[in-house]
């Protein structure tokens, strides 16, 4: 029984070879692709913020993957409850997906439950705040799009489904680049989650002989990186950059919300 299966199966490659190339290929291409990804989006926001963070490009790609984990999932979480429904009833039609009753309710409910608050900020709230609703809800479409397109009616179908890998490469490449506006805000708000950017407010400065230099340099965090610390002490119209490098001595001060006050009497860098 055993020689037969094989038999079986390998008689299914040969006539499916072009397909299962094709899925080993692009399944191997998206691998290389995904370990990359962290470098392409800090290169995306990078160019969007005025700046290039080498340090953290060479030593720093740790914490960035952590950063990024934790904005991967949140998108993920968001792309399930937003768009969970329309999936269902793509699927069910697609590829006559059986779906139960106390499915369709939850996840009914739970659209709802996004949507109307989206719809109340997006309608009542400053255009920073339907721009970032605007980022999270494209973002969390085309993840959700290419999710969706992995499901196929039989396992054999799904093993040589080199579109779905292909689809999510061509998605991950084209829209940060496309849409650096909502890249760079998603990247924000990771950045905020754990204080290490984000344009939150920062204050700046050195500890000299035990006490705090009066010289400080305040402004919007950029990134905290291992080596440098990027900072715009300029307007959202005309940004001025300033690096410094990150020593023992140095005292930062980070606000938690972009809207905190950490500095009073700021004197400006030379």
């Amino acid at each position: 029984m055993e020689l037969d299966i094989a038999r079986r199966t390998w008689t299914w490659v040969v006539e499916h070879r072009k397909d299962v190339i094709y899925r080993v290929g692009v399944g191997l291409l998206l691998y290389v692709w995904l370990r990359l990804y962290p470098s392409y989006l800090l290169l995306v926001y990078s160019a969007k913020r005025g700046f290039l963070s080498f340090d953290v490009l060479a030593e720093g790609m740790l914490g960035m993957n952590t950063v990024l984990t934790w904005t991967g999932f949140m998108l993920l979480a968001l792309s399930f409850y937003q768009w969970g429904l329309l999936a269902l009833l793509t699927l069910r039609r697609r590829i006559d997906l059986k779906v139960p009753r106390p499915a369709w309710i939850f996840m009914t409910v739970m659209a709802l439950v996004v949507w109307i608050p989206f719809g109340l900020l997006a309608f009542f709230g400053k255009e920073r705040t339907w721009v970032l609703l605007g980022a999270f809800s494209i973002f969390s479409l085309a993840l959700c799009v290419s999710l969706t397109l992995f499901f196929r009616k039989t396992v054999a179908e799904a093993a040589i489904n080199w579109v779905a890998p292909l689809f999510l490469l061509a998605v991950s490449l084209f829209l940060p680049a496309l849409g650096h506006d909502f890249t760079a805000e998603i990247m924000d708000t990771g950045f905020r989650q754990y204080r290490v950017g984000g344009q939150l407010p920062v204050k700046v400065g050195r500890i000299e002989d035990g006490a705090a230099s009066p010289q400080t340099i305040t402004g919007r965090l950029l990134m905290l990186g291992v080596r440098n610390v990027y900072i715009d002490t300029g307007s959202p119209e005309k940004p001025i950059l300033v690096v410094i490098p990150n020593a023992q001595n140095l005292k930062i001060e980070i606000g938690k919300r972009r809207t905190d006050a950490v500095a009073a009497d700021p004197v400006p860098a030379v």
